[in-house]
């Protein structure tokens, strides 16, 4: 059998989330790479641009906030929910001119960079399919 604490270096899945070792860290992601058609991006996706800064996180949705926070959070110096542009809600409001990545649920599967903005739109799946990019994963 396998040692409690020894790290595996192949994909697995936990019951709740598909676990990709890279680099001595465990990602977590909702769906499997193998089930993610990836289509081409417009434009590059830089880890860089998250190392020690602030990410700001637009989502409505609690389960895109815990994956874009635990997998982009250990880069960034912190992950913080806030509102692009003017909102509603008692968060900040921020602009392209910073990290922050906004999520909407819907038919449609989109991935487009402003500056310093990513919008997601789409499902879990399109999140982990940027979070595979960005992280190096495809």
């Amino acid at each position: 059998g396998s040692d409690e604490g020894e790290t595996q270096d192949t994909p697995y899945f936990n019951g709740n989330y598909w676990i990709y070792p890279l680099g001595g860290q465990e990602y977590y992601f909702t769906n499997s790479i193998e089930s993610i058609e990836f289509d081409e991006l417009s434009f590059d996706l830089s880890l860089n641009q998250y190392v020690g800064k602030n990410l700001y996180i637009d989502s409505e949705n609690e389960e895109v906030l815990r994956m874009i926070g635990s997998n982009l959070g250990r880069f960034a110096d912190r992950v913080q929910e806030a509102c692009y542009g003017e909102c509603e809600r008692d968060l900040p409001e921020k602009e392209c001119s910073e990290n922050i990545i906004v999520y909407k649920d819907s038919e449609e599967e989109n991935v487009v960079k402003e500056d310093n903005c990513i919008f997601i739109d789409g499902s879990l799946k399109t999140v982990d399919s940027f979070l595979y990019r960005v992280l190096g994963f495809n």
